[in-house]
């Protein structure tokens, strides 16, 4: 399904091996039993992220979308998986990473996020569906792969 100039992500996996260069980044900034979600100002409740800035690498940019979107510091991160969506023009990748978060600090002034929340206990896919002013970014299959995956993680871990 489409959501205007929004298209579902298409090839998610998580083997690195298989890594295509990323044009963009999606933070699981990870806090007790949650992931840091933002309120973008038009879309609505989604996770950080955003493109990478020329000569920038994926992960210095995870860190920054962090850091502008929830004013989240974040520890070691580590790659988690990738997928593609269609842009004008073609197709992009875009990266996810996971980091724990260490600290909290003020967002910019001008920051495209206005409020920035932990969902405890981590909402699950078909919940989002029925939630008022939930971003079309995460009504996608990505949420759904990835939330299944940290729920495996937590088991064995």
């Amino acid at each position: 399904m489409e959501h205007g100039i929004i298209r579902p992500a298409f090839g998610f996996h998580m083997n690195p091996a298989h890594r295509h260069s990323p044009e963009a980044v999606l933070v699981l900034a990870e806090f007790e039993d949650g992931w840091v979600w933002v309120r973008h100002r038009t879309r609505g409740w989604e996770l950080p992220g955003g493109k990478l800035e020329p000569g920038e690498s994926a992960e210095a940019a995870a860190r920054r979308e962090a850091a502008e979107e929830a004013g989240a510091v974040l520890g070691p991160m580590r790659w988690v998986a990738e997928y593609a969506y269609t842009k004008p023009g073609g197709t992009a990748w875009k990266w996810v990473f996971e980091g724990s978060l260490r600290d909290v600090r003020a967002r910019p002034e001008d920051a495209e996020t206005v409020d920035v929340r932990v969902f405890r206990p981590l909402p699950r896919p078909e919940d989002l569906r029925s939630w008022p002013g939930v971003s079309p970014l995460v009504l996608d299959d990505v949420y759904a792969e990835l939330w299944r995956w940290w729920m495996t993680q937590r088991r064995e871990g």
